[in-house]
């Protein structure tokens, strides 16, 4: 197994979006708590406000609001204030912070191999990477669809760019829950709108047992291994006939483990792959992991969740 020793994450909410009934006006709400305020209709045209805040700028604490019962009290007297007493999640973002400058890239090709196992997903349709125009350096890696969005970005690259809003993460693994409907997942709870109580029990709900089940699940061994044949097979597409080291230096950022580098050498016919794919590691320094690490780096983010709510 690959030392993780130094794989720290500290979990809390970022934004979440809000839909309540009525038109309220939140314009009193300093600038970098309220990110978004409009006023729109329903289907039937019921009044609502939306709303995207970021309760964590309430606080000094630069790291913002590291505990959920402190976020629950923050959000509740934000709500308060403005005589909400029901309304609805319609978004919520949960980040993993690391303080570590070095942290981003040294785990940069990790977070990729398990995004890449959420992809097995067919749901998920969308997937990008984007650079750095400048200096080439990798900015983030995401996934999304219409319910929730994955994102592993580099948020000193982010501060260093946008000198207003300066934190001290230096990486942010982001998990982010969309168009929530808690009455579909939790049919106990029918209502469009609800109390700030039965909100929290269900955002709690969302992070410390839905997603922490999805992270448990893609990190299992049979997701991992339908990753990497989903990739092998997207991978034996590009393939121009070239040198196989041409090939997998080309591919070296989707290549993960051992077994995978060898099937791909064997793929595009080349013999003895397994001998070819002990020297391309050997020479070419080339990281792999095993399912283990996976699992390892993964069971810390389920820790750093728990933690925030307990």
């Amino acid at each position: 197994m690959i030392d993780l020793t130094d794989f720290c994450l500290q979990a809390s909410f970022h934004t979440i979006e809000l839909w309540i009934p009525g038109h309220i006006d939140f314009s009193d709400l300093p600038d970098k708590v309220l990110n978004l305020q409009s006023w729109k209709h329903n289907k039937a045209r019921n009044k609502y406000t939306k709303i995207i805040l970021n309760p964590n700028k309430m606080v000094d604490d630069a790291k913002g609001i590291l505990n959920f019962k402190e976020f629950d009290k923050t959000l509740d007297g934000i709500l308060t204030s403005f005589g909400v007493t029901n309304y609805r999640i319609n978004r919520a973002d949960l980040r993993m912070d690391c303080y570590d400058i070095n942290h981003y890239v040294k785990y940069q090709k990790l977070y990729r191999y398990l995004i890449a196992s959420f992809m097995t997903n067919r749901a998920f349709k969308n997937s990008y990477e984007s650079y750095d125009i400048l200096t080439g350096q990798l900015k983030s890696i995401a996934i999304h669809n219409d319910t929730c969005e994955i994102e592993y970005y580099n948020r000193a690259l982010k501060s260093k760019q946008r000198a207003d809003n300066v934190e001290p993460a230096k990486s942010r693994f982001e998990l982010r829950s969309c168009r929530l409907r808690w009455k579909e997942r939790y049919k106990s709870y029918a209502s469009r709108y609800a109390t700030h109580e039965v909100n929290m029990e269900l955002l709690r709900k969302e992070f410390s047992e839905y997603w922490i089940n999805r992270l448990k699940e893609y990190s299992a061994s049979f997701k991992l291994e339908d990753a990497r044949n989903l990739l092998n097979n997207s991978i034996m597409q590009s393939y121009q006939g070239e040198k196989y080291t041409d090939f997998v230096n080309r591919n070296a950022n989707r290549i993960f483990t051992n077994k995978q580098l060898q099937q791909l050498i064997e793929s595009i016919s080349m013999p003895n792959p397994l001998d070819k794919a002990k020297q391309y590691k050997r020479s070419h320094n080339l990281t792999t992991y095993k399912d283990k690490d996976i699992q390892a780096a993964v069971g810390i983010m389920i820790t750093a969740i728990t933690d925030f709510f307990n």
